[in-house]
């Protein structure tokens, strides 16, 4: 129990918040900077990233980088397939690519700083 109140659900609640701000109808609330929302994809999914190479390491999962960076690119891809049915949002191969950045980066940060070698 204290394994999935510490990594999965974690990433449970991230997961399920990013969905949720993925389809919810955008608005005009971001700020006029041309191409800042991929500096947001790449931040959010950094964040994934992180949090799934942290769950896959206690999970005794190898390659924890490469499968975390795939695993949350493959969310975020899905995620933007799915935009291109809204009426409010659509696809974007940039979003995608910064997802996958992103998705890598904190994959990265987690296995190279946080990840104890022994």
């Amino acid at each position: 129990m204290r394994r999935f109140i510490l990594y999965w659900l974690p990433l449970g609640v991230y997961t399920a918040l990013i969905f949720i701000l993925s389809v919810i109808p955008s608005g005009d609330e971001m700020p006029d900077i041309w191409q800042i929302d991929k500096v947001f994809h790449l931040g959010a999914y950094s964040i994934l990233g992180l949090l799934l190479a942290r769950v896959l390491t206690v999970s005794g999962v190898l390659m924890v980088v490469v499968v975390a960076t795939s695993l949350a690119f493959s969310f975020g891809f899905v995620i933007e397939v799915y935009q291109y049915f809204l009426a409010t949002r659509d696809f974007s191969y940039l979003d995608a690519v910064a997802n996958g950045v992103g998705a890598f980066i904190g994959a990265y940060t987690w296995g190279g700083l946080f990840h104890k070698r022994g």
